[in-house]
């Protein structure tokens, strides 16, 4: 029974750290350029940002998924908004070239670190797009500082950890508890990375469909027919936010919906947005 226990862990593990891949992978070679690049001091850390259009009168903040930089999107959704739009990136902590900074990760501290770049770069409110844990820091992010925010997309975001299908879920579970463990006998800074930046999909957010009502601006909820999320969690999502619009890609995943952007998710974005 124990060696039974042991191997379907194993799998589990092997599993994640595979489809791990497609989420901590940066951008293919891209043809876009950035009008500005630099760090924000946040206080415990330096927060690598980016800007493409920079001219541009209206802003987007972009939020890559869980473990990517702020490059991760420049080969789908970051094309879709250069040519509209003043497009702001940042690496969160622990991707890119932003240190880790605390060993307790969690969306508050990366929401604050957001507002700091925002100020930094004199935009009082801008539209807002999040992919994945992006979607589920723009979500935090809205709620902590709606002021800030105009109007909001968001792609296959959970509120909670009991949105993301079981088995998905125990597999990033079955891996953060590998490296708490691992970290306690190893102090390798990367080894506390992995951890905490996965811990963000093993026990966070930690929102609840009630919060969703606050949001009092227009949104925009994206998601996959056959996303990592329960069905029923993502519409519930869309329930719970005040008019807010959905759009669900069909015959796509989590990652792979991304492959829409030219056709789906680009001209709803521009439409969304608008000016």
């Amino acid at each position: 029974m124990k060696k039974t226990i042991r191997s379907i862990g194993l799998i589990l593990v092997f599993s994640l750290l595979f489809s791990m891949m497609g989420f901590a992978s940066s951008a293919e070679e891209s043809a876009l350029t950035l009008d500005e690049y630099g760090f924000v001091d946040v206080g415990d850390t330096l927060v690598e940002y980016g800007v493409y259009n920079k001219a541009a009168s209206q802003s987007v903040l972009v939020l890559s998924g869980n473990g990517s930089d702020m490059r991760s999107l420049e080969s789908n959704i970051i094309p879709e908004l250069v040519n509209d739009y003043k497009v702001v990136c940042v690496s969160t902590r622990g991707t890119g070239q932003t240190a880790l900074g605390t060993d307790h990760l969690t969306f508050e501290i990366e929401a604050q670190d957001l507002t700091k770049v925002l100020d930094y770069l004199n935009i009082d409110t801008t539209y807002v797009y999040g992919f994945s844990d992006g979607g589920n820091l723009a979500l935090v992010y809205t709620l902590m500082y709606p002021e800030r925010v105009s109007k909001l997309c968001v792609e296959s975001p959970n509120i909670n950890i009991f949105g993301t299908k079981t088995f998905t879920q125990i597999g990033f579970i079955f891996r953060y508890m590998f490296l708490c463990i691992q970290s306690r006998f190893n102090s390798d800074p990367e080894i506390i990375r992995e951890r905490e930046i996965l811990g963000m999909m093993a026990h966070q957010p930690t929102l609840k469909f009630s919060d969703l009502k606050n949001i009092s601006i227009p949104v925009l909820h994206i998601y996959a027919e056959h996303d990592m999320m329960f069905r029923a969690h993502s519409k519930m999502i869309t329930k719970s936010i005040p008019d807010c619009k959905e759009i669900m890609i069909e015959d796509a995943g989590h990652s792979a919906a991304l492959k829409t952007a030219p056709t789906i998710i680009g001209p709803a974005l521009r439409e969304f947005y608008g000016n």
